[in-house]
């Protein structure tokens, strides 16, 4: 658990780092949340749209620095959420209707299902397989792109108050960051421990001090990673690449 609360401060330091450039670079590129484009955006004044580019920052940072504690279903996740990211950014800049963000998230789902990542809910408790294999994986194919699916887009709906995102981050990945301890896995314990600090870091600039929002590139990607963190979750540790 030390380990995991010392990348947790890492994260954390690596935020209060790159805030302040991150800032920047969103009003460059245009990415400002303006009072009053929505009914529900009552901000007073202009806001960049930071946070997702931030998380991705961090993220890029210490995937470097740690690669040799990326296993390959943590690296298909982290691609999976970058295409989050870049769907999420797209929306921030242009402004998407529902179809793409629908495609974006399609592609990233896909993505880590061709991994072998997915719930295998119909397997474990009805046990489909001595009756038909393929409805089976068909069937668990769909609940995993419904759970990755809703949960990102969950996420985004809720982002309308200042923090709320990064604080159910931080919960959430306290939470994954102490089980998987508890079960046997290390490699979520500590990619979980990392998004505890960066939402940590969040939390400060976007709850707290208010300095930038986290768009919906931030919003979908840390709805996204939780719900792949919640499939990758298994307490009794007899697969690590599913729940």
């Amino acid at each position: 658990m030390g380990i995991s609360l010392f990348l947790a401060g890492i994260g954390l330091a690596l935020v209060f780092a790159l805030a302040y450039p991150a800032q920047r670079l969103a009003e460059r590129l245009g990415l400002v949340d303006v009072p009053g484009s929505a009914p529900h955006k009552q901000h007073a004044r202009p806001t960049p749209l930071a946070g997702g580019m931030l998380m991705v920052a961090v993220f890029l940072i210490l995937m470097l620095v740690y690669r040799h504690s990326l296993p390959r279903e943590m690296l298909a996740v982290m691609i999976s959420a970058f295409v989050i990211f870049a769907f999420g950014l797209w929306d921030d800049l242009r402004g998407l209707t529902a179809g793409p963000k629908l495609i974006g998230q399609l592609i990233a789902s896909t993505i880590l299902i061709s991994f072998d990542i997915q719930v295998r809910f119909m397997t474990i408790l009805f046990d489909f397989d001595s009756f038909s294999p393929a409805l089976t994986r068909i069937l668990n194919v769909l609940i995993t792109l419904l759970w990755l699916v809703g949960i990102t887009n969950a996420m985004n709906m809720i982002d309308s108050m200042d923090g709320i995102v990064a604080g159910l981050g931080m919960i959430a990945s306290a939470f994954f960051m102490g089980a998987a301890s508890l079960s046997g896995q290390p490699a979520l314990a500590f990619w979980s421990a990392c998004l505890l600090g960066i939402s940590a870091g969040l939390y400060y600039w976007n709850g707290m001090a208010v300095r930038f929002f986290l768009g919906d590139s931030g919003a979908q990607m840390m709805g996204f990673l939780l719900a792949c963190f919640g499939i990758l979750y298994n307490p009794l540790n007899r697969d690590p690449q599913s729940s």
